[in-house]
């Protein structure tokens, strides 16, 4: 199987607004890959953005990027998958605390807990079966 190197989320924006994701890798491929893909053999990747919620019911698959095929080649691919998202779709534990004003609307003020998220990146042979690599960026804390 290929290998994943130094893979990182990036995220920049505010926790309420449009946020970017940013993730990075390098995909490695063994002689035998590269010989293969010089015959036909292309490799599928899926990125996720997941929610790290430890201590709850388990982590929450927040957004899926489009899977996307790559070519291998000798030293390595290097990646970047960018996606924006509004902020408020990252709230793995969404309780809020609200604010209701002197006419009677309610608001969201802040989230109580910061939002934990990760990047898992998956790479599989395309066509050739369910076996795949897996490979979980550190967790990014929001807010």
């Amino acid at each position: 199987m290929p290998s994943i190197h130094n893979l990182t989320l990036t995220v920049t924006g505010g926790s309420w607004s449009d946020v970017t994701l940013e993730v990075t890798y390098t995909a490695f491929f063994s002689q035998l890959e590269l010989f293969l893909a010089s015959n036909g053999l292309r490799f599928s990747e899926r990125v996720q953005i997941i929610g790290d919620d430890p201590g709850d019911a388990g982590d929450k698959v927040l957004h899926t990027l489009q899977s996307q095929t790559i070519e291998a080649k000798a030293w390595g691919v290097p990646r970047t998958r960018t996606l924006t998202v509004n902020g408020r779709t990252l709230d793995e534990d969404p309780a809020t605390t609200s604010y209701t004003g002197s006419w009677g609307s309610t608001w969201p003020t802040y989230r109580p807990d910061p939002d934990e998220l990760f990047a898992r990146v998956e790479l599989t042979y395309a066509g050739l079966g369910p076996e795949l690599l897996r490979s979980d960026s550190a967790v990014v804390t929001l807010g």
